[in-house]
């Protein structure tokens, strides 16, 4: 058990350090051309891809705690 959450503490850093610097790496594409802030699909698709990251965090640490007749 303290395994998991070492782990989990690990991986909560990790991305959320990519979710802080990810506006910098955003200031370079943009200027590269692949993503312009006016790029409404882009920016829904990577809010979209972070909603189901964290629902996918949210459901692996949340099937610990249902029982085992579900």
């Amino acid at each position: 058990m303290y395994s998991k959450k070492l782990l989990f503490t690990l991986l909560s850093t990790v991305f959320l350090a990519l979710f802080a610097f990810g506006d910098d790496c955003a200031e370079v594409l943009s200027h590269s051309g692949s993503l312009h802030p006016s790029d409404f699909v882009g920016v829904s698709f990577w809010l979209a891809t972070a909603m189901m990251l964290a629902a996918t965090v949210f459901f692996f640490i949340e099937r610990d705690r249902v029982k085992g007749k579900w």
